[in-house]
């Protein structure tokens, strides 16, 4: 494939460059690794220069970033659908379990959907210790916190049920149980009874904890 110059002549010229160095960059993630991934390669890949690569991303990093993007804004998005929610008055018997319907129905549908973007979801978990995906991570683990502390505090009236090594705690577990799930499981079918699981287990605990903080 020829190689383009190093500036896109046009909108439409830089916008199909970016996506081929994108795609080029997710084979190249996916087939070697981040750290075996090689900018070269990439570009060869995408028929572009380096100088063209360069002119879109500062670094491996940046570029590593943008491939994994789509799964991150998507999973953040999602997220946010499982905000704040509780009954108006403090704790009432079944508010936990209104709560866990909705957490339940958005954690299947951030599952549902990494499985449709398999090789993105591989090149996460094969690079967690990487500051880009570990940034992300950091992210999911904050929102899961705050829409925690939203939900026990709508439940018990109370800002303080849970200390923040409480919520940290929790959030980390959510967290690396998902991605236990998608690392081990081959199908939906599998991964969505492994979530009703941890759901389960964790909405039991909750229900038994709300009692003894009221």
């Amino acid at each position: 494939m020829a190689q383009t110059d190093v500036r896109p002549r046009c909108a439409d010229e830089e916008a199909d460059t970016k996506r081929r160095l994108v795609a080029a960059a997710t084979d190249e993630f996916f087939a070697c690794g981040y750290s075996g991934a090689s900018l070269r390669q990439i570009c060869s890949r995408a028929g572009v220069t380096t100088g063209a690569l360069y002119f879109f991303f500062e670094n491996k990093q940046d570029l590593l970033r943008s491939v994994i993007d789509p799964l991150a804004k998507g999973a953040l998005e999602l997220l946010g659908e499982g905000g704040p929610y509780g009954p108006e008055s403090p704790y009432a018997m079944g508010a936990v379990s209104r709560d866990y319907e909705r957490a339940s129905g958005v954690l299947h549908k951030i599952t549902g959907e990494f499985f449709r973007q398999r090789r993105l979801v591989s090149i996460v978990l094969s690079n967690r210790d990487n500051v880009v995906v570990a940034g992300f991570l950091a992210d999911v683990c904050q929102l899961i916190k705050k829409n925690t502390r939203a939900h026990i505090q709508a439940c018990t009236g109370s800002a303080d049920s849970l200390d923040d090594f409480e919520l940290n705690w929790l959030a980390s577990t959510i967290t690396d149980a998902v991605l236990e799930v998608l690392a081990n499981d081959e199908d939906t079918v599998v991964a969505d009874r492994h979530i009703t699981s941890l759901l389960g287990f964790i909405r039991l605990g909750a229900d038994a904890f709300l009692l003894q903080r009221v």
